[in-house]
């Protein structure tokens, strides 16, 4: 593996989220980001995972192959799980057709860390991209374990549901070297600096995902919003002064001490309220005891029931402000002071789409929470980010996929077939395919124009 290539797979990572890394201008920072590394390689390598007995693996090849490594870009592929006998899937979960190694990988990683850190070492700009050192190491491990997977599965067609970590571009590299077919699926919100969209096939949430590819350059390839999730109520019940119930959600880049004072205030002032960690934190047991000093029960159960008991929720920049406008919850928004300014801020959009306000003072906390429990989502503004308000993303995800792989077998033109059933839309020389619906919502409010 050359340098080149690996600053074009994953370079654009020092850029995603830089600010809110620690740059390694001294060795105690270089020797941080090194350990770290070293000791996820060593548990990865260890088996530190919950690991259920695997079935075999299938006997023949496969047509589509589907590949996740969590449960919501599982959730993302979700419409083609056993959908025919030629559609297989590919993870480290057990309920994979093909295995892809936990365990392979952290010994790949244990093999690749110092190589790869002596090639940071050299460069002029080490001190951006050594924070990126895991990422970097991934992309490497990657190439391998892609390798290993293709020779045994020989897939035509591959489906992915994430396009930036570093072992996703592996792994789309090696299928574009074994002349697979790749159909890109999106499974979270889209932020600044993702890499463009260079696939067969892309479906994309909504426009606010395609605005933001857009941005990063020119996509290549057939672009169709289908929608992720179906939204399941159309606003919650307004809360009344006695019945209110504040919901907290971190983010792994939210501030334990920016939070400190938050957690102690709500805990006085809020009874009740109920605290919930991104589900990849890995600082859940320091704020397990936070909470517990300020008196804030701690949540363990599903994200809808979590939501459905929120009357009012302060999140960081997470994907799960999305989720509660989808369910009609309102949110106030905390920034981390990285990204309260510069080029990060407001990293999603969501509030320039109306989705959640923003939150800094705390001597107003009271007031603005109440303020926000009489006022409604505007769901037609959701619409931007999921395409679900207007149409059934799981029949519309068949449907696309149905019409690339008909496109492939018949040698027929793919955009000719999407538009026997999608309307065109163009927009800087880009041609979308929406459903006459989702054309309507978009061109109510202006948001390709």
């Amino acid at each position: 593996m050359v340098e080149q290539e690996l600053f074009e797979e994953c370079g654009f990572w020092k850029r995603f989220t830089g600010e809110a890394r620690r740059p390694a201008t001294h060795w105690p920072m270089r020797m941080y980001w090194f350990c770290r590394a070293l000791v996820r390689a060593v548990m990865l390598s260890i088996g530190w995972y919950r690991r259920e007995p695997r079935k075999p693996e299938p006997s023949q090849p496969c047509d589509i192959l589907l590949i996740y490594m969590t449960d919501n870009q599982r959730r993302a592929i979700s419409p083609w799980l056993r959908l025919t006998a030629r559609v297989q899937t590919a993870s480290w979960m057990s309920d994979a057709d093909w295995e892809i190694s936990w365990r392979r990988c952290g010994a790949l990683s244990l093999r690749s860390l110092l190589p790869v850190y002596r090639l940071l070492m050299r460069r002029g700009d080490r001190e951006a991209t050594i924070p990126w050192l895991e990422d970097f190491v991934r992309y490497r491990v990657g190439l391998q374990l892609a390798s290993d997977l293709f020779s045994r599965a020989k897939p035509r067609v591959i489906v992915v549901s994430n396009d930036h970590s570093g072992m996703y571009r592996a792994f789309l590299r090696v299928a574009r070297a074994c002349g697979c077919r790749i159909v890109y699926t999106q499974h979270a919100s889209i932020g600044k600096n993702f890499p463009p969209l260079n696939f067969d096939l892309t479906m994309l949430d909504g426009v606010q995902a395609y605005l933001q590819y857009r941005a990063s350059g020119t996509p290549r390839g057939p672009i169709v919003i289908t929608g992720r999730q179906r939204p399941t109520s159309h606003g919650s019940q307004q809360a009344s002064a006695t019945d209110l119930r504040l919901g907290l959600a971190t983010n792994w880049d939210d501030s334990l001490l920016e939070w400190i004072p938050l957690l102690h205030r709500v805990g006085k002032q809020l009874p009740g309220a109920v605290l919930r960690c991104h589900p990849a934190e890995t600082r859940k047991y320091v704020w397990r005891f936070l909470c517990r000093l300020c008196g804030i029960r701690v949540d363990s159960g599903s994200l809808d029931e979590f939501l459905r008991a929120t009357s009012v929720l302060i999140s960081g920049m997470s994907g799960i402000i999305l989720d509660a406008a989808l369910q009609g919850v309102p949110c106030l928004m905390k920034l981390p002071a990285v990204r309260a300014t510069g080029t990060v801020g407001d990293y999603y959009g969501y509030e320039k789409f109306g989705l959640c306000k923003p939150f800094h003072d705390l001597d107003d906390l009271q007031a603005l929470v109440a303020s926000r429990t009489t006022q409604r989502t505007d769901f037609e503004r959701v619409g931007a980010y999921e395409a679900g308000l207007v149409q059934v993303p799981d029949e519309e995800k068949r449907a696309a996929l149905d019409l690339f792989i008909a496109s492939l077998e018949d040698g027929r033109d793919v955009r000719g077939e999407l538009a026997k059933r999608y309307a065109r839309v163009e927009h800087q020389g880009v041609e979308l395919f929406v459903s006459s619906e989702y054309a309507g919502l978009c061109e109510r409010y202006g948001w390709l124009s």
